[in-house]
């Protein structure tokens, strides 16, 4: 009987809370990454000037070879916005940073014994710094659970990457930034 007690509590408790359950936004993105495609969720803070989410990419084998799935942290922040018209805003700069987790058994965090002491580094986790711009389509009146449309896109880069250009650059041989730096476009959905 306490089971079942318990059982209509959590329910009650998640049905009366379920908003804080349901992310501010949805969004849909190309490349950056995180995979050919990503999908996830976010929560906005501050006016929507940050915001806070988690995503699953998936770069499937007749792209990249083998399999890679991610699983994504992203956070970002957006200082200032332009009103264009009563319909649309223009985002001119968002900066932010996404840890990647990237699952399979060719990405570890503990090196395996197979490989000598100090020969890979962790491959599994890796951070990845981007900037943006986007635009904003308010569609209030237009539908009662969406309030805006925005179309993103994001020049980033991954931790790995960037070390490796700064030491290429103590050898013979350069890395240019079209080898490290990587172009993404997104959708996301407002409720």
């Amino acid at each position: 009987m306490k089971k079942y007690i318990y059982i209509i509590l959590i329910a009650i408790t998640v049905g009366i809370n379920a908003n804080i359950y349901v992310p501010d936004q949805f969004s849909i993105q190309y490349a950056g990454n995180t995979g050919f495609i990503s999908i996830g969720g976010a929560y906005n803070f501050f006016n929507k000037k940050i915001a806070t989410g988690v995503s699953y990419g998936y770069l499937p084998k007749s792209i990249g070879g083998v399999d890679v799935h991610t699983l994504s942290f992203k956070n970002s922040y957006t200082p200032w916005k332009i009103n264009i018209n009563d319909n649309y805003i223009f985002r001119p700069l968002t900066i932010g940073i996404t840890i990647i987790y990237t699952l399979g058994e060719n990405f570890f965090i503990k090196r395996p014994s197979r490989y000598p002491d100090d020969y890979y580094s962790q491959t599994a986790i890796s951070l990845a710094p981007f900037i943006g711009s986007s635009f904003l389509y308010k569609t209030r009146g237009c539908t009662n659970s969406i309030n805006f449309i925005e179309f993103y896109t994001e020049l980033g880069t991954i931790d790995y990457y960037l070390r490796d250009y700064f030491y290429s650059a103590l050898d013979e041989y350069y890395l240019s930034l079209n080898d490290i730096v990587n172009l993404s476009f997104g959708v996301r959905i407002y409720f």
